[in-house]
């Protein structure tokens, strides 16, 4: 693992990034909705992708899908099974590379990859920032939330490189849509509705899915 990444991750960050003072961020309610809608039925076995300390892996075990995480780092694995040890989330957890999965072809029936994407910068492995996407933190310690080394896509590069991968069906949804800067009105329950409903209408439009801190590509395998 690039040794920024690992540094990055090591922090513990990430178990509370989406969480902030306690609270679910927009980031993880519509990806949550998405998922919602996008997944299919469960119990279906979901293989959760560099899946960090369980954030998703945990709300989809509660709904009763099947799934086993994913992840390079042992901090992550760790967390990860201490979040699905309980009976109302049980999932597994175990290391691995989103580039050398253990999982064989067609055993699964949808797969995450809520992270790998961004730290496989090398166009091999997946296929500066406003640039050419290519996102580094300048101060890594003193600045966590400034993210770690990444690669952003584009959205209409994101939806080629799944199509180059043999997919069909592609839909990119932007994640949150015009909303995503207001971090301080999320807050606010009264605005956290309208937040929402401007995220939801807007969603896959062409001319607005670049407004969007995070996008979300779904696709199936023919």
């Amino acid at each position: 693992m690039d040794p920024a990444i690992e540094s990055h991750y090591n922090t513990g960050y990430e178990r509370s990034r989406l969480f902030p003072g306690g609270t679910p961020s927009l980031e993880f309610v519509r990806s949550m909705e998405l998922l919602d809608r996008l997944l299919p039925a469960p119990p279906a076995e979901v293989l959760d992708v560099g899946g960090g300390p369980g954030t998703y892996a945990a709300p989809l075990a509660r709904r009763g899908y099947q799934v086993h995480l994913v992840d390079p780092l042992p901090l992550h694995v760790e967390q990860a099974r201490a979040a699905g040890a309980g009976p109302d989330a049980a999932f597994t957890a175990a290391r691995g590379d989103a580039r050398d999965l253990a999982e064989p072809d067609g055993s699964q029936d949808a797969v995450l990859l809520f992270g790998p994407m961004y730290h496989l910068t090398r166009a091999e492995d997946r296929h500066q920032d406003l640039a050419d996407g290519q996102h580094r933190n300048p101060d890594p310690v003193g600045r966590p939330e400034f993210f770690t080394t990444a690669y952003f896509h584009a959205p209409g590069d994101l939806a080629g490189e799944v199509a180059q991968a043999g997919f069909t069906g592609i839909t990119v949804y932007g994640v949150e849509g015009p909303g995503w800067p207001l971090r301080q009105e999320w807050a606010d329950p009264r605005r956290r509705e309208q937040i929402l409903f401007a995220a939801r209408a807007v969603e896959t439009q062409p001319s607005l899915i670049g407004f969007n801190g995070h996008l979300i590509a779904a696709a199936t395998k023919p």
